[in-house]
C-alpha cells in the first residue's frame, strides 16, 4: 500500500510540472478580424475572431494553431514577433497559409494564397490575450 501512495504521490508531482511547464510555454490569443486586402490591393471590413494557440520550445520554435483549421503553422516566436507557414490540400488546390502576430502592438495578418495561381488574400486584425478562465 506504501508503494503505491509513494508512485501516486510521484505521477501527480510529475503531472503538475509538466501541466505548469505546459502552461508557461503556451500563449492563447483571440485575434479580433478588422479588414481584408484583395489583390488588386482594396480593402473591405472583416468581421469575426479566431483562437490561436502557439506552443513554442525555448530555442524559438513554435506550432501555431488556428481553431478550426486542422493544419498546423511551423513557425518561430521571438521577442518581437510570431509567425508561421502552413500548407494544405483543398478539393485539389494548395492553399498556404502565413501567420505574423505582432508581440508588441498584437496587430496581425494571415495570408491566403493558392499554389500556382496569381493573388490572394491579406486578413489583418488584433490579438489580445485569452483569459485565464476556463468554463
Amino acid at each position: 500500500m506504501k508503494k503505491a501512495s509513494i508512485i501516486t504521490a510521484i505521477f501527480l508531482t510529475l503531472l503538475f510540472v509538466f501541466e505548469t511547464y505546459a502552461d508557461e510555454n503556451t500563449i492563447r490569443l483571440i485575434c479580433k478580424y478588422s479588414h481584408t486586402i484583395e489583390a488588386d490591393g482594396r480593402s473591405s471590413a472583416t468581421s469575426g475572431e479566431d483562437l490561436v494557440t502557439v506552443n513554442y520550445s525555448d530555442n524559438g520554435k513554435a506550432i501555431i494553431r488556428k481553431q478550426g483549421l486542422g493544419a498546423e503553422f511551423n513557425g518561430t516566436i521571438s521577442d518581437e514577433q510570431i509567425q508561421g507557414k502552413t500548407e494544405y490540400k483543398i478539393s485539389g488546390s494548395t492553399i498556404q497559409q502565413t501567420i505574423v502576430i505582432n508581440r508588441y502592438t498584437g496587430a496581425f495578418e494571415i495570408t491566403f494564397k493558392i499554389i500556382g495561381s496569381e493573388g490572394g488574400l491579406i486578413h489583418c486584425g488584433i490579438c489580445k490575450p485569452v483569459a485565464k478562465k476556463k468554463f
